[in-house]
């Protein structure tokens, strides 16, 4: 369809081009306007009148790159392409005022208008400038008119003659116009393939969902989603490396995944008793969490938009009472993470790896003591409540976690940047959206696991301490493992300390958690 709308446009451009140039100049020579100013005025707006309309449209749409290289872009192949192949064929005689006066003045406006950019916008003013610039230059052109004689040419008997012509203009501006219609929309029409980690039996997926029917919402002129459960396309586990190739332009993940590749991906995803859903958001949005994500995934070739934060996970379910830290020795329990696991090799349990759809299986023969996954209502929908007799909480293993989109860099250095701004813009509101919807689901879910009579225990706060004890000697411990996981480590402490000063001070009504025990930034510098 795009390609057929582009040959259709071609064929209007030419047929209206000779028409709008053909009337045009009949109308001009009749008062009188020597051949250099009707190519210079009538001839030159009239063979424009595409791009025109090509950059009024893109600027309503808001597409300020198509309307900026459109310009440009015309520019550039008029003196290249259109000049060189006319002197291919005719050599060209060039009139003294060309020399004189009109390419210098192109050259010098050519280098206002770099001025003018300097700042990253043209902006109202800038646009006056211009538009006030042409109309001196349209007035130095018709005084310069009347000093020279123009060349006698024959006419049509008047009445006839100016109807033909108006037929002409016409048709030549419908051709523009149409042109300028067919080929923004083809230029618009990106189509991206999305996928996910997660199939569709798990809750997760409609944080993914979501931000991508809302991309579509926003960014629909420009940008169409298609999105496709995960295990669909691929295996969960491949849609890093089919995003990172390009094979799909995206897919929603949970950086966890990725720590194999590279231990920092780990605290990007969640931390250890650190952080809560709020500091992920504070830590992202002002903190400097934001650049890390860029970084990090950037040395795969991808862009990398947050979109969710969600609260601590349920805990440990399973048929196995744990009522204290005592009750993990020797327990094997699912748990996700190395940081995660090393913390609970201290406490005496053993971690036992497994896919987040193997959970329920291994509860249900005996595989796993406990096992964990997601919040309680990610939980609860996974049929949890069906083979789980016991639940300990809260899940210190993943006191908050996050989750976003991967973006092939090509594919997203394609977009302009107005609608690389809608998919920020999806991205911020989807985390809103998803962290309601978990607290929301996770309450509803409580109430039926205690209606399924499931037994909830909660770890007191002398276990809770030694937890935070371990936990921070694991976090340096790994820093000096790694500079990239040392980096995003640093950067989190670093804002829980600042964050302090006025979070203490609004307890008890502050969002993030009152504490004073942090992981050591002295001893994580030292690893940088």
């Amino acid at each position: 369809m795009t390609v057929m709308a582009f040959l259709a446009g071609l064929l209007l451009l030419i047929i209206g081009a000779e028409g709008l140039v053909r009337g045009a100049s009949r109308l001009a020579a009749r008062v009188g306007m020597p051949p250099l100013i009707i190519g210079l005025t009538v001839v030159a707006f009239g063979t424009s009148s595409p791009e025109l309309a090509v950059s009024l449209k893109a600027a309503v749409d808001g597409q300020a790159g198509i309307a900026m290289g459109n310009v440009v872009g015309s520019n550039v192949f008029n003196v290249l392409f259109i000049l060189g192949v006319s002197a291919l064929i005719v050599p060209l005689t060039v009139a003294h005022q060309l020399i004189r006066f009109d390419i210098p003045l192109m050259v010098g406006l050519s280098l206002l208008v770099l001025l003018l950019v300097l700042d990253g916008s043209v902006g109202r003013f800038d646009g006056g400038l211009l538009v006030v610039g042409l109309v001196a230059y349209l007035v130095f052109l018709f005084r310069q008119s009347r000093r020279e004689p123009s060349p006698e040419s024959p006419v049509e008997p008047r009445a006839e003659g100016m109807k033909k012509m108006t037929k002409f203009a016409l048709t030549g501006l419908a051709a523009g116009v149409a042109l300028a219609a067919l080929s923004t929309t083809a230029q618009a029409q990106e189509r991206w393939t999305m996928t996910s980690t997660w199939p569709d039996n798990l809750d997760l997926i409609q944080i993914d969902r979501h931000w991508a029917e809302l991309v579509n919402k926003l960014a629909g002129d420009e940008l169409q989603i298609e999105f496709r459960a995960g295990g669909t396309l691929m295996p969960g586990t491949e849609v890093f490396d089919a995003t990172e190739t390009g094979s799909i332009e995206a897919a929603g993940d949970w950086p966890g995944y990725w720590a194999g590749r590279n231990p920092a991906f780990s605290p990007l995803a969640t931390t250890t008793a650190l952080f809560n859903a709020v500091d992920y958001i504070n830590w992202i949005q002002q903190w400097g969490g934001w650049d890390l994500y860029q970084e990090i995934y950037g040395q795969y070739d991808m862009v990398y938009l947050p979109y969710a934060a969600l609260n601590n996970e349920s805990g440990f379910m399973g048929r196995t009472p744990i009522r204290s830290l005592a009750d993990l020795e020797g327990k094997r329990l699912r748990l996700s993470g190395r940081d995660q696991g090393r913390v609970l090799e201290q406490l005496g349990g053993s971690q036992v790896t497994l896919a987040g759809g193997e959970v329920y299986q291994a509860i249900e023969r005996g595989v796993i003591d406990a096992g964990e996954f997601s919040t309680p209502g990610v939980d609860y929908n996974a049929g949890f409540a069906e083979v789980a007799d016991y639940w300990a909480t809260p899940g210190w293993h993943q006191s908050a976690s996050v989750f976003g989109v991967m973006i092939n860099k090509d594919a997203w250095d394609a977009l302009s940047e107005e609608t690389q701004e809608k998919l920020k813009i999806a991205a911020d509101a989807t985390m809103a959206w998803a962290l309601a919807w978990s607290e929301r689901e996770s309450t509803d879910a409580t109430q039926k696991f205690i209606d399924a009579g499931v037994e909830i225990n909660t770890f007191s706060d002398e276990d809770l301490a030694r937890i935070q004890d371990i936990t921070n000697e694991v976090i340096v411990r790994g820093a000096c493992e790694n500079t990239d996981h040392a980096k995003v480590y640093h950067s989190m402490v670093s804002y829980l300390q600042d964050y302090a000063k006025w979070r203490d001070i609004s307890a008890p009504y502050n969002m993030s958690r009152t504490m004073d025990n942090l992981p050591s930034l002295e001893e994580i510098e030292a690893c940088l």
